[in-house]
């Protein structure tokens, strides 16, 4: 199951640029560790297309996630069972909602109908009026809009993937890269979807900064190393030119 997983999560970065995936690491003594894996399409030295993936322990956030998890199935069965403490099991729900440091939105028919601060925040939105009633789709980049269209309909048939990349459009127009995780919930006695939304911008900004300091390390080697070799000047300052131009993405208009 999980090499079928890696070949989707391979056809997605070649296709996407960029994927993200959990998947265990397997230590010696045989006990499996969740990990998350962000996978960067980028080019090796000869120009060819390579995967670059980082990978980082989410053991305290899976603990995390299957709390609220927890949290919520109890709190549908008290919805189900129409107990006397539903009205404050809502509560403590609304309130681990509210203080959650993750945006967490709540959608009906593709329709918001409830965003915690962190959401708003996340959106620069300064009240819910601005957001609740709009189309999830509002806050989606045009390119990824059949990607959450295929999400949803995935989630209701119990098929979709635990975490999803995607761009979000802000108020003011700008981008953000997020990472979502989805769930079915009932919400106002309706069938509902309710996401969390974690902003990754910065950590793919790391991610591509550690990328290119990878290429020009590589680049100021193999500069040592035609110093080394090369005695003939002119050859040597165009071995320099050929390497950085193939390192570090250069472009040669010499050639």
């Amino acid at each position: 199951e999980e090499h079928q997983l890696i070949e989707e999560v391979v056809k997605t970065t070649l296709e996407k640029g960029r994927a993200i995936v959990e998947l265990n690491y397997i230590i010696a003594d045989g006990t499996r560790i969740p990990f998350e894996y962000s996978c960067v399409l980028i080019k090796n030295a000869e120009g060819k297309p390579c995967i670059c993936v980082i990978g980082r322990d989410i053991t305290e956030r899976k603990k995390a996630e299957d709390e609220l998890r927890r949290y919520r199935d109890h709190l549908e069965e008290m919805i189900e069972e129409r107990t006397g403490a539903l009205q404050e099991s809502e509560e403590n729900y609304r309130k681990l909602v509210e203080i959650s440091p993750d945006a967490i939105f709540v959608h009906i028919d593709q329709k918001m109908v409830f965003m915690n601060p962190a959401g708003l925040e996340l959106l620069g939105a300064h009240n819910r009026s601005e957001v609740i009633g709009k189309s999830v789709f509002d806050f989606t980049h045009p390119d990824y809009l059949e990607v959450i269209k295929r999400r949803q309909e995935l989630l209701k048939k119990g098929d979709a993937p635990h975490n999803e990349y995607f761009k979000a459009l802000r108020l003011d127009g700008s981008v953000i890269d997020v990472e979502t995780t989805s769930a079915l919930v009932t919400y106002q006695r309706k069938s509902a979807i309710i996401s969390t939304i974690r902003d990754i911008t910065d950590r793919l900004k790391a991610e591509e900064a550690k990328e290119h300091l990878s290429l020009l390390l590589r680049a100021i080697r193999n500069v040592n190393q035609l110093i080394v070799k090369e005695k003939d000047r002119q050859r040597l300052l165009k071995g320099i030119c050929n390497n950085l131009t193939k390192t570090g993405g250069y472009y040669n208009e010499g050639r």
